[in-house]
Formats: structure tokens, C-alpha cells, sequence
């Protein structure tokens, strides 16, 4: 079979065998208990998993590598799909776009331009299949026997990393290229215009789930008209003809000729669709769509939904360790299934944690990561400042003001725009009753393209009188972490 080679590649015997970091011990930093504007049903919805039940889904923050090297051995040879969306090997820069939004967007409102990652590699090809390798090795061993991966590419480096993942995974258990098809505003006069990603789809071996009436396609419109006669069981079908006056299969024989013919005629009835080919055509994101998150690369939910059906069933786990704005891991969520997600960007995790709290009874969740991350990229960069007022045993808290510490650095055109203490407020949330170094967000309130308005207050009930240290996390617009403990004490009803 072909092999590639590259610089630093490490072969063992016949296989691929990328040496595997060291683990780094993993602790949970957030449990996100979803409650966002202190809704009154937080409740899982029916025939979803039970995190009562041993598990909750998590997002993972670090090196995918490490943090793959670093899951528990329970986890391996269990994650029944793996989709991921890599870095493409196209030599650029990506960005995140965020709106400048308080309340009602005014005319003249722009956005914040930040760098979501760089997908430039120093050694060139050989430096960005040596990532891949390790990374596609790591999760082979964590996919189930009967699991599938999809590997998600364009024509940059696409073609080498099938080679790659047949060393992997072996040729035999390439099932699919398929070509996802789009239409953006891009074009070309020098060749013809690229409109499409391809998805490479393996199996870890020859057993593994396919949904296909998840997935059938529905007929076009003139093709369901042809079926136009209903039996007595309400089922559509056409007449189509079997020898004598008719030819072999001829359509849209009229009932009358079946009647006269009988022995020359059959019924064929229309199924719930057609089997879907291995050419998607799912219209790309544009600048209004209400699931656009201000990233560049962000891949529409359709395009997992379908991806997710297919080759998953109802409680069982998805992984995306390139999780991005974590449009895998919404759509997961919203199907049933329990999931983990892990990025190197904390602004992904972060956006990636509003888009599932925005699902009607999300489940809670999990944010972990290296034992000293959290030390490592919380920085004290804002002055925050949060009032409180206590009705009995019912504490109300509110934020007063959040101070950035560079505000100098910020463009007078922006510091125009933000004139309130509170509008470079993103997203805030409330610890209760901290105990120990994990935060427990009980309460959340967080700006949106559908929702810009932000909740400054909440209030909380105790049911026991005493001492409490209440813990107030906010995140800036630029993805910047502030904290504020309260030492507080009930008062009597």
C-alpha cells in the first residue's frame, strides 16, 4: 500500500506509530448547571442521558493532543463518532468577529476583529501531517470498534491526509469522500471556482452504525407527483407495466390499464426517500444567518445534523477535538447524544458554551482542562464590581461596573461606542455557594445575535441561614476572565 513520508514520521513494524505525550492530570474547572436568566425548567428533556448516571458531557480545554493522551483509560476504544474540523494546511490566518452589541444594534455599530487561530506551520506539509499522524492515531484508540470518523478538508491537504488515514485506519475501512457542495460570492477567472469541502468517513472496522432512514433524502416535487394514485391504506403509488402492451418498467400507467391488464401491471409505492449520495448540497452560512457566532470557519448545524444520524443513535458519544465554535457538540446536544468537545482557544470554549446553553433543557456540563491552565490564562486584566442586597434569606446581586484594566489600548471610535460600564460585558455567571477551586455556575446571563440584551441581576434563595462564599465570574467581549468572591451571611426572614 502507499505510504507517505515525511520529516520525523515514526513508523513501528507495518504501522504508524506517532509517539504518544506523556498524560497530564486533568481537573474539572466549571460546572455549568444550565439556568441561563434563572429559567424555571432546567430539567432534562425525555429519553435524554442522566448525568446522575456516571457521566457528563464535557469540554476540554489545551493541546488536543495532550488532552486526548490525558482522558481517562475508561474512555478508551468508547467514543462511538469522532467528526472533526482541523486546520486545512492553507498557509492563512482566522478570525473571530465580534459584535458590538448593547440592547438594540444603532447604525455605525461595527465588530471586534480577533485571530481564532493560525494555520500556518513552520516546517510546511511535513510539520502539518506530523500533527495530523499524532492526532489521528490518539483517536483511533479512543473510537469504538463499530465507531466512524469524518474528517473534515478542502483541497489543500485533503489528498495527502487520505493516504494518511488509510496507514491509520486502513484502506479497507474507507467507506466514503463525500463532497459537500455551496455557493459563496467567490470567484475565479483563472480556473474553476472552488464550491465545495470534501469529508473523508472510515469506520474502525467492518460493524458500525449507519442510520440510513435517518438520512433519506425527500423525492423532488414532480417525481412525488407521479404518484398519484393512494391504496386503501392510504400508501401513494404509481402503476408501472411488466410486459405484454407495456414495456419493462414503463411509468405512469393509468389505473384503468391495470385494471384491464392485470398481469401486466405492478404497484410501486413511493418510499419515505431517496438513498442520499456522497454529494451534499447544504447552503454555507451567510452574514445573517441567525446561526452565524462571528466565526470564520463556522460549518452550518445541517451539515452535522445529517453527519450525527447517520452514524450515532441516541446516547451514544460524539467527539470533535477541533470543536471551534462547537456547532458538533450543539447538535449532539439537541439529538441526545453525550459528547466531548475539546479546543486550544479559550474564546471557542466560550462561545461553544453559550451555544448550548441557549438549547432549551441543555444538560449540565463540564469545562476541564491541565491542572494549571486555568492559573495559566486566568489573568486579573479588569476591575469588576458587583453589588448586593439581602430580602430575608433571598440574596439579589447585581453588577455595578467592569473596568478594563488596557482600556488605552482600545480605538477612540470604540471607546465612543461603549460609553456604559457594562458593555464590554459578554457573559456572567454565578457561583452560589463556591466550594474548593471548581466553579459551580448555577445562574447565566449572556449577550446573543438574537438576544444583544444582558441581564445585570439575579437573585438566589437559601434554604438554610449562614455563611456563604458567593463567587461571580464575568467574560469581557475579548474573552477575558474576571472573578469576584462574596463573603456573605443570610439574614433572617
Amino acid at each position: 500500500m502507499p505510504r507517505l513520508i515525511w520529516q520525523d514520521k515514526r513508523i513501528s513494524g507495518k504501522r504508524l506509530a506517532p509517539a504518544k505525550p506523556a498524560p497530564l492530570p486533568l481537573r474539572t474547572l466549571e460546572i455549568i448547571d444550565p439556568n441561563p436568566f434563572g429559567r424555571d425548567d432546567p430539567l432534562p428533556l425525555p429519553g435524554h442521558a442522566d448525568p446522575d448516571k456516571g457521566w457528563r458531557n464535557q469540554l476540554l480545554w489545551g493541546d488536543n493532543k495532550y488532552i486526548m493522551a490525558s482522558l481517562p483509560p475508561s474512555l478508551a476504544g468508547k467514543i462511538d463518532l469522532i467528526y472533526i474540523d482541523p486546520p486545512f494546511a492553507t498557509g492563512g490566518d482566522f478570525s473571530i468577529s465580534i459584535p458590538l452589541q448593547k440592547g438594540k444594534r444603532r447604525a455605525g455599530e461595527s465588530a471586534i476583529q480577533k485571530r481564532a487561530y493560525r494555520d500556518r506551520w513552520e516546517g510546511g506539509l511535513d510539520s502539518y501531517l506530523l500533527m495530523m499522524s499524532e492526532r489521528l492515531s490518539l483517536m483511533r484508540d479512543l473510537l469504538a470498534d463499530d465507531g466512524s470518523i469524518y474528517v473534515h478538508l478542502d483541497w489543500h491537504a485533503g489528498h495527502y491526509v487520505k493516504i494518511l488515514m488509510d496507514e491509520i485506519f486502513g484502506r479497507e475501512n474507507f467507506r466514503n469522500e463525500i463532497v459537500w457542495c455551496y455557493r459563496t460570492m467567490q470567484t475565479s477567472k483563472r480556473g474553476w471556482a472552488r464550491k465545495h469541502d470534501i469529508i473523508l468517513f472510515y469506520t474502525k472496522g467492518e460493524n458500525y452504525t449507519f442510520n440510513l432512514k435517518e438520512v433519506l433524502e425527500p423525492y423532488p416535487p414532480d417525481y412525488q407527483r407521479r404518484f398519484r394514485y393512494t391504496d386503501d391504506r392510504g400508501r401513494r403509488f404509481m402503476i408501472r407495466g411488466k410486459g405484454g402492451p407495456f414495456g419493462f418498467g414503463q411509468g405512469d400507467i393509468r389505473i384503468e390499464e391495470e385494471e384491464k391488464y392485470p398481469q401486466f401491471t405492478y404497484r410501486q409505492y413511493m418510499q419515505q426517500g431517496s438513498i442520499p449520495k456522497d454529494w451534499w448540497e447544504i447552503e454555507m452560512l451567510n452574514s445573517n444567518s441567525q446561526e452565524r457566532v462571528g466565526f470564520e470557519t463556522q460549518k452550518p448545524e445541517a451539515l452535522l445534523e445529517r453527519i450525527i444520524k447517520a452514524s450515532s443513535n441516541p446516547g451514544d458519544l460524539v467527539a470533535d477535538f477541533f470543536c471551534g465554535s462547537g456547532t458538533a457538540l450543539v447538535v449532539a446536544e439537541r439529538l441526545g447524544r453525550r459528547w466531548i468537545g475539546a479546543d486550544l482557544s479559550g474564546h471557542a470554549l466560550h462561545t461553544t458554551r453559550k451555544r448550548l446553553l441557549e438549547i432549551p433543557h441543555c444538560r449540565p456540563f463540564e469545562l476541564l482542562g491541565p491542572s494549571d491552565h486555568r492559573k495559566r490564562k486566568l489573568k486579573e486584566v479588569n476591575r469588576l464590581e458587583v453589588g448586593h442586597q439581602w430580602e430575608g434569606r433571598t440574596l439579589n446581586i447585581f453588577l455595578k461596573g467592569l473596568a478594563l484594566c488596557d482600556r488605552e489600548c482600545l480605538s477612540e471610535g470604540l471607546k465612543a461606542k461603549m460609553k456604559h460600564p457594562l458593555d464590554y460585558i459578554d457573559y456572567w455567571a454565578v457561583d452560589f455557594d463556591c466550594q474548593g477551586q471548581t466553579f459551580h455556575s448555577q445562574w447565566q446571563s449572556f449577550r446573543t445575535k438574537k438576544h444583544p440584551r444582558l441581564e445585570t441581576r439575579c437573585s438566589h434563595r437559601y434554604e438554610k441561614e449562614g455563611s456563604y462564599c458567593i463567587l461571580v465570574q464575568v467574560i469581557d467581549l475579548f474573552g477575558n476572565e474576571t472573578r469576584q468572591l462574596l463573603e456573605l451571611s443570610t439574614m433572617r426572614d
